[in-house]
């Protein structure tokens, strides 16, 4: 198999047709699967699972086709769509789950009115002539989303592409009153309830922000909790208030407390800043990229009266988040 690369539409077909130009006129190239996978949840892994499967079996490089931006960010700007995770972090993702090959198509207007048909005859077929291609159930795809299985199966098995839809993925997170489906968008809701540990559980792994530490106003290290802030990676941020956290950097992990919001009681700053005090560290972390891992929600952002308030109810918070899983 190939090592691991990221790729555009156009540089995969010529890398494919450069590297293996006999069996790229044979056809059945890859074992492809289409999507936007955000936050690679566990639904997700479970499709990807069936890819690694088949690649292993046929000797044939797995592949994910996704877009870039996202469709929603396009075809409905008024819904102000954002992403959970970065490109980085779904590219490592689709790495460690054994793919070989993630290949970003520009998502535009243009894109957007290509026919079911259209799609797949002059974009799927001739960028991967695809030996198997692995969707969920709910697949849809061309203008208006018109394709469905229905679509997609006829127009495989006329071209001898097996096809195989894996079905949603559904579980009941930490104190759910019944089973959820798996979803990326049960996951932003968790999360913008404050709940992290039910994304997390949908996840397979705690949510995450990352981003370059930069400086603040030193209004933390005043009262005796210094903190790194970051700016994100994404837009999209969970609700606002006092986590227990994980801090990580260059191998090295710290358990950490990390406020998100605006700091109403010194500043009250017009957008949300992300702000985390790290146990046990003392050096300066500007520049790094800084990932804070989210594991329960402390309290939500509130008001003091005063430094002093803050400070102990920061003290009060730190103290828990030491505890936290002991």
């Amino acid at each position: 198999m190939e090592k691991f690369g990221v790729y555009t539409a156009q540089a995969w077909k010529k890398r494919r047709s450069q590297v293996e130009p006999e069996h790229w006129a044979r056809g059945g190239d890859c074992i492809l699967t289409i999507g936007n996978f955000d936050g690679v949840h566990l639904g997700h892994r479970s499709l990807l699972a069936k890819v690694r499967q088949e690649s292993t079996k046929l000797a044939k490089p797995g592949v994910l086709l996704t877009f870039d931006p996202h469709p929603l960010q396009v075809l409905r700007p008024d819904f102000h769509f954002q992403r959970l995770f970065d490109l980085d972090d779904q590219a490592e993702q689709i790495r460690d789950q054994g793919l070989t090959a993630v290949v970003r198509q520009n998502f535009d207007a243009a894109f957007a009115k290509a026919s079911p048909h259209e799609f797949l005859d002059n974009f799927v077929e001739p960028h991967f002539k695809p030996k198997m291609i692995v969707v969920g159930e709910d697949f849809r795809f061309g203008q208006g989303r018109q394709g469905d299985r229905s679509v997609l199966e006829a127009w495989a098995r006329a071209r001898q592409i097996e096809c195989c839809f894996r079905p949603k993925l559904s579980l009941q997170a930490p104190g759910a009153s019944g089973p959820a489906v798996v979803s990326s968008s049960n996951i932003r809701k968790a999360l913008a309830q404050g709940d992290p540990k039910s994304a997390a559980a949908m996840l397979g792994r705690a949510y995450e922000l990352r981003g370059p530490v930069v400086s603040g106003l030193q209004r933390g290290r005043q009262i005796g909790f210094p903190t790194a802030n970051i700016i994100p990676s994404v837009d999209f941020l969970p609700q606002k208030g006092v986590y227990v956290s994980e801090s990580s950097w260059g191998g090295r992990r710290f358990r950490s407390v990390t406020n998100i919001g605006v700091n109403p009681t010194v500043s009250a700053s017009p957008l949300p800043k992300i702000e985390t005090h790290i146990f046990g560290l003392s050096e300066d972390l500007y520049g790094i990229t800084l990932t804070v891992s989210l594991l329960d929600f402390l309290r939500p952002e509130r008001k003091f009266s005063g430094l002093e308030e803050l400070r102990q109810a920061i003290a009060a918070d730190c103290e828990l988040a030491q505890k936290w899983g002991l």
